[in-house]
């Protein structure tokens, strides 16, 4: 320890000495480290900083996880809350949580009092236990009790959020008790939440936190939210009991699921809950907000990399000054091991003084970061600072640093030529080998710094072409205003006077040209299956066209034809050419044909037959077909349902094949298929080895199966796997 204070007052004392090298090489330093430490504070906001919650490490997401259910644009599957029923379900029949917090935002009509004009505030809907289980703990009044969650439209109990007390009511202690009206009706004021606590969503500031139970009484004649199973509105955070894992409770919420699917198959059949950590979550369920990180921190790297090269100049300049005072050292007993960790002590100091002026320049960055206003009817905060993990990430950074920058230097000034240097000489070949390194360094620093200088030429190229480029409709002078008369819980029949109301009167305000309505417009997300279209437009005559439940495009028969090499075409079966829905004969031949030993052809339909998903079918080259088997005909789908990829007939004689999805699991199945019919599951995915096996198997010389999964596995993302049939059979095909 004594020895580590010698070295720090000597760097220290060399520092002192040299004042034009140590502020050159700590604001370089100090523009590398604080930039990457800004970004990181912003990607640390977006993706890694924890609920505002006592042991948020214990907080669990629990999500629906539906598989063919389109819900963004295509996909094997797709991740969305959970509808209220199942919520309940789930927390009745769990074992593994200590409880549950659900929320929902919503936006809320409130006035203080009668003589106030409503604003628009959003907010929260929530369970009885969702503060009692974040453990969050109210700065007046009290939180929600269980029972005020049980009955719909009987506990007309509000928590204000700590931004509105504070705007609305002045931080006045007296709030507790007072009356105050959501969409017209009366709410009494129970609490006020703390500061430090934004909401379910780091990135979201609730104004205001209701009962659940009190939906229906808020949406007066809208649907009844409750009792919707379809309907998955409900954000779901679970506080694992003491000694339960999360793989534990991963499988007992799959299991509810699954007993639900067999309860529920309609609206249950095709979903499963899925348990994530809140971090895993934050990282995955955005991904391009993941991407954007990612490509933000491999820029501020860069930065960092070029300003610790140039530091590294510096070092290996100064180096060679100091080879006399090396070589006297040496030849006076001192070990070259002490001499590089006095070396690199000086580096450790050079760089925890650019870190500490780094700080100043993160704060500045997130400061900037902070000021963002992103326009939206959701209220979006972005509070980014430098917290604990900002300030021990810029430590780790500083430490690399001084590492990265100074080893070399270190390296290469103790090991002189001791006759050379002690007589300040240095032999021709030491001056060209410092000489390449150096310049190899300035290389590599206006290498980096182009490399920068294009990413951000073409970052902002692309975002300036994406902005400029036409919009297919006209974009200016165009002023749009949305309503939302739920909040003042009007009939539909009020509804629709409000809105021709509106209409009227907007067309005869002054400077107005025309005005119109509509329930979606371009770039805002729309639900699957809507569709701008002009006004007076007979859909009726223009329908969509037909798709599949994974978004494809297809059309209403399909058939299976013959050419011959002069191109003559010849159909031989069509399939769903009667018209009834669901196809009785099988829909959607995705995979096509395999023929076999027997010289029929062999595949499968994506849907149709006897259940609706899937088939495999034998048809001859004169074309008559004949259906094996209809997916779906086992409870819960146990012989797997919706087979994407085409059949492979194995040395064995029998076919082969993979359904996207059912099983065990509903994750997805390995078949066997005589050509008679006799199908056999051989696998069911259970999303740990994989899920969702969409391409065709692949079977080698030795007998075993190969394949692939679009989702599950470790980083569910899929996985390779390796299938091990047993072969009895003496007289199979070669």
């Amino acid at each position: 320890m004594s020895t580590l204070f010698q070295d720090l007052r000597y760097a220290f004392r060399t520092l002192k000495h040299n004042p034009g090298f140590a502020i050159v090489a700590i604001v370089s330093l100090a523009l590398g480290i604080g930039a990457t430490s800004a970004i990181f504070s912003f990607a640390s906001f977006m993706l890694l900083r924890p609920l505002p919650v006592p042991n948020a490490s214990e907080i669990i997401i629990v999500q629906s996880q539906l598989r063919g259910e389109s819900l963004g644009g295509g996909g094997l599957t797709d991740y969305s809350p959970l509808s209220y029923p199942d919520f309940d379900d789930l927390r009745k029949r769990s074992n593994s949580f200590a409880g549950f917090a659900a929320s929902q935002y919503l936006q809320f009509g409130f006035a203080s009092d009668k003589t106030v004009l409503p604003q628009m505030k959003f907010g929260a809907l929530v369970n009885g236990s969702f503060f009692s289980v974040l453990g969050v703990r109210p700065e007046l009044g009290r939180g929600f009790r269980d029972d005020e969650d049980k009955v719909p439209g009987r506990n007309a109990v509000v928590m204000l959020g700590h931004d509105l007390w504070k705007t609305e009511f002045v931080s006045n202690a007296d709030v507790i008790g007072r009356v105050i009206l959501l969409n017209g009706l009366p709410f009494t004021v129970i609490g006020v939440a703390p500061e430090s606590f934004t909401g379910p969503n780091n990135a979201i500031r609730a104004d205001l936190y209701v009962p659940l139970a009190m939906q229906p009484m808020l949406a007066g004649s809208m649907q009844n939210e409750l009792e919707a199973r379809d309907l998955r509105l409900l954000s779901v955070y679970g506080r694992l009991k003491p000694g339960v894992g999360v793989r534990q409770a991963a499988a007992e919420a799959r299991l509810i699921s699954q007993q639900l699917a067999q309860v529920y198959p309609k609206t249950n059949g095709t979903s499963s809950f899925v348990v994530w950590t809140y971090r895993m979550n934050q990282l995955t369920s955005v991904p391009i907000t993941t991407m954007l990180c990612l490509f933000l921190m491999a820029l501020a790297a860069m930065v960092l990399l070029i300003a610790c090269a140039n530091v590294m100049n510096l070092m290996l300049s100064r180096a060679s000054g100091r080879s006399r005072e090396i070589a006297v050292r040496l030849a006076m007993g001192a070990k070259r091991g002490r001499l590089i960790r006095q070396l690199l002590t000086e580096s450790l100091v050079i760089a925890i003084l650019g870190g500490v002026l780094g700080l100043v320049v993160a704060q500045s960055g997130a400061d900037l970061f902070s000021q963002m206003r992103i326009p939206a009817d959701v209220p979006l905060v972005m509070d980014v600072k430098l917290d604990r993990q900002v300030l021990l990430f810029t430590l780790a950074v500083s430490v690399a640093a001084a590492v990265l920058f100074g080893l070399a230097p270190a390296l290469e000034s103790t090991k002189p030529d001791l006759v050379s240097a002690l007589k300040s000489t240095a032999g021709a070949e030491s001056k060209r080998h410092r000489l390449v390194g150096r310049n190899a360094l300035v290389i590599a620093q206006v290498a980096g710094s182009l490399l920068l200088l294009i990413a951000g030429t073409q970052a902002y190229r692309g975002a300036s072409l994406l902005l400029s480029a036409p919009a297919g409709f006209r974009s200016t002078h165009i002023l749009l205003a949305s309503f939302n008369p739920t909040l003042a819980r009007d009939s539909a029949e009020q509804t629709k006077q409000f809105y021709k109301q509106l209409l009227d009167q907007a067309r005869v305000l002054p400077g107005v040209k025309s005005a119109a309505l509509a329930q979606a417009v371009p770039y805002v997300p729309m639900p699957p299956g809507r569709r701008v279209a002009r006004e007076r437009t007979d859909t009726s005559q223009r329908r969509e066209p037909l798709r599949d439940n994974l978004g494809r495009r297809i059309g209403r028969l399909w058939p299976i034809f013959r050419i011959t090499l002069s191109g003559t075409l010849t159909t031989l079966y069509t399939f769903c050419a009667s018209g009834e829905q669901p196809c009785a004969d099988g829909s959607q031949p995705y995979a096509g044909l395999v023929q076999g030993s027997d010289g029929n052809f062999y595949g499968t339909t994506y849907d149709g037959g006897a259940y609706d998903y899937g088939t495999v079918f034998k048809i001859t080259p004169s074309g008559t077909l004949t259906m094996l088997h209809s997916f779906c005909s086992q409870p819960n789908c146990n012989d797997g349902a919706n087979p994407e990829a085409g059949l492979v007939q194995a040395i064995d004689g029998n076919f082969y094949g993979t359904a996207l999805f059912g099983g065990t699991y509903s994750d997805g199945t390995v078949f066997k298929i005589t050509p008679s019919g006799t199908l056999t599951m051989l696998r069911g995915f259970d999303y740990t080895d994989g899920a969702h096996p969409g391409g065709r198997l692949v079977q080698t010389s030795n007998g075993n199966f190969y394949g692939t999964t679009g989702a599950g596995g470790n980083y569910d993302d899929g996985t390779v796997f390796r299938l091990g049939v047993v072969h009895t059979c003496a007289t199979c095909r070669p």
